[in-house]
């Protein structure tokens, strides 16, 4: 339905509820990233990349002018005595301007490949707020007379909407109904980013210098085991610790045994996945801070 026809609408629409199909879920579903880590919607966002794509491209879209319209007999023209008006130009709801419902929605439908918001209105049908919903907790769903519903098990609202009480902003999707979250389909490329920040907050966190095997002559005891790896650790782990000389008692030997950052070609793996992840959201990497190739993108 178009966005026009749900403002312009003057009178509630007939209610179907709770007579869903089958429960086919249309979200994407992914599986563990292969890096190890746990990639979702919400620890996505702790990759620099990622979070500043989707604030650049929801805070873009929210300062955006949104203004409703009537057509006369003397051209288009304001519609300032229309409630949507102001609420579409300065506050959804009492709660929020209409800058950051926006922001929000277009968020969720960057990070989950939907956004929702719960179109409230009084007894006359007019619209009186626009409300987020959290997409977590939203199944989208065909009833049995084949109309678009909605299931929401959380959150201020819960129950079964019609199309008629959700504005729905969808990402790109397989049948139109529900959009692909771009973070599952981008799931491998962004563990992989995530993994890269971890190893390097790990080498340094372990005073920046590789790992490696205290070999000692002879059998130790448990607690002599320990009382070396202690005192070891105390003295070398950490980055406040780089670089201090090792003094070794008789016989006992350090070999190391990592590879190094220049080695694993941490610097440019951290690089590459900027640029991957500007691709993902189509934004140039020059508004990541990536100036690198900043003249490639005219």
């Amino acid at each position: 339905m178009p966005l026009r026809d749900i403002f312009r609408r003057t009178k509630p629409a007939e209610e179907v509820r709770h007579t869903f199909k089958t429960p086919d879920k249309w979200s994407f579903l992914g599986t563990p990233a292969a890096s190890g880590m746990d990639v979702s919607e919400t620890s996505a966002l702790a990759l620099t990349a990622v979070y500043s794509c989707v604030r650049i491209i929801s805070e873009s879209l929210a300062a955006l002018p949104l203004i409703t319209y009537r057509e006369t007999e003397d051209g288009r023209r304001q519609a300032t005595d229309l409630p949507i008006y102001s609420i579409l130009r300065d506050q959804a709801d009492p709660n929020l301007t209409s800058f950051m419902m926006i922001e929000t929605i277009v968020s969720h439908a960057c990070t989950y490949g939907n956004g929702y918001a719960y179109i409230s209105r009084n007894n006359a049908g007019q619209v009186t707020a626009l409300t987020p919903l959290d997409p977590r907790y939203i199944d989208v769903k065909m009833t049995e007379s084949g109309r678009v519903a909605y299931e929401i098990t959380g959150g201020s609202f819960q129950g079964a909407l019609t199309s008629e009480e959700v504005l729905h902003i969808r990402a790109l999707g397989q049948v139109g109904l529900v959009g692909y979250s771009p973070i599952g389909l981008a799931r491998e490329t962004i563990g992989l980013g995530l993994a890269a920040e971890k190893y390097g907050a790990a080498y340094f966190g372990n005073s920046g210098t590789p790992s490696g095997i205290l070999s000692v002559p002879g059998k130790m005891s448990d607690e002599a085991f320990q009382n070396l790896r202690r005192s070891w650790e105390k003295i070398h782990k950490g980055s406040g610790n780089s670089a201090r000389v090792a003094l070794l008692e008789a016989g006992i030997d350090f070999k190391p045994i990592s590879i190094t950052p220049n080695d694993a070609q941490f610097l440019e793996t951290r690089r590459f996945q900027v640029a991957e992840i500007a691709r993902i959201f189509r934004v140039p990497p020059s508004m990541l801070a990536d100036l690198e190739n900043a003249g490639s993108y005219g």
